[in-house]
Order: C-alpha cells, then structure tokens, then sequence
C-alpha cells in the first residue's frame, strides 16, 4: 500500500478519535431532560469508529477486527439499531473501506481501495453504489461532503507525488484546484462552503 493511502487511513483514524475526544470533554450544558448513551459495534468482536451522524440518527463509519492487517469495513446503523456492514465496489473483504459521511437522505459518502487505487464513493439509502475518480488520478481520497452532496478531497496523479484538490458536484462533474507554494491540504466543506 502506498504511502499516501496509509496516511490517509492514519489521518481518518486520528480525525475519528480526536473528534471523539473533543465531543467527551466536559462542557456546561443547558438544563435539559437525562441524556441517553447507546454503546454499539458494528459486528462482534471488531473495534468501530463511527463517522457521522445525520438529523435522522442514522450513523455510519467504520469497523475492523485486526487494524493492523487494515481490514476497514463500512457500516450504516439505522435508527432501529440494525446494523448494516458493506465494503467498496469490487473491494475484497480484505481491503479497507471507510465510509466519512452520512447525509439527511441517507446517503453515504466514503473512499475504497482495489488491488491497485483508491476510489471515492457513494452509497445510496437502498444500498446501490457510484464509484468515482479525479480526472487523472492515480488515488482519489473524498474528505467532505455537504448537504447539497458536494464531494471534496485530495487526488494523486499516476505515477506522480502531485497531489491536488477537488470539487464533485453533486451531477459528478469535478472542478480540480491547487494552491501553488502551499502543502497539500484536504478540503472541508462546512455549510455548503469549502474552507
């Protein structure tokens, strides 16, 4: 596996805990009703990093039972608490597969890994997948995605360390972007905005 490809599981790992971290530390919260904790994995036996939330409460993320081997598997949890696991279009149960977010609708957006490249995707509600790339890129790795289903991310070019950014509108057109002098940077979308 590249080096690109193993930094980005390290970032989204670390991404994951350390919102984790910042959403456990104590905060001086308005008087409300009891608050309730549902502790879940996504199968028996395997450590999970939930993702993202939508309004609904339907979470997504990833599971794995032996990290180091980087057996990600991607889960959606409904609000029911049925737990549904999947791994990326043409994936092996053997290559990882990280699911980033989860929109109103239900629609999951994530990146998988082949025998080969890494791809973005899309999972829609009833399970149904759209694979996508970065015109010219070797590795596409989506970081964000907003309410209007705008995909953000960092691409890598075949047989290049160039590293640039994209924008997937929501019909799958890209807009690439580079800021020149500067290291490369995932993009965020917050708000429909990228920062």
């Amino acid at each position: 596996m590249n080096k690109l490809i193993e930094a980005t599981i390290a970032a989204i790992v670390l991404m994951t805990g350390t919102a984790f971290a910042q959403t456990n530390t104590p905060q001086q919260l308005p008087a409300c009703t009891a608050a309730s904790y549902i502790s879940f994995d996504a199968a028996s036996g395997v450590t999970t990093f939930p993702t993202s939330i939508n309004g609904r409460g339907e979470i997504t993320g990833f599971y794995y039972p032996i990290f180091a081997e980087q057996q990600l598997h991607g889960f959606v949890r409904a609000v029911d608490g049925t737990i549904t696991t999947f791994d990326g279009l043409g994936s092996s149960s053997s290559l990882p597969t990280f699911p980033l977010s989860i929109s109103s609708s239900g629609e999951i957006m994530g990146g998988y890994y082949d025998e080969k490249i890494s791809h973005g995707f899309l999972r829609s509600p009833d399970g149904i997948f759209t694979s996508f790339n970065a015109p010219g890129a070797f590795d596409t790795i989506p970081t964000s995605m907003n309410s209007r289903g705008e995909i953000t991310g960092i691409a890598q070019t075949t047989g290049s360390a160039d590293v640039f950014d994209f924008l997937r509108a929501p019909d799958g057109t890209f807009t690439t972007f580079d800021i020149e002098g500067t290291a490369p940077h995932p993009p965020v979308l917050t708000h429909g905005a990228t920062s």
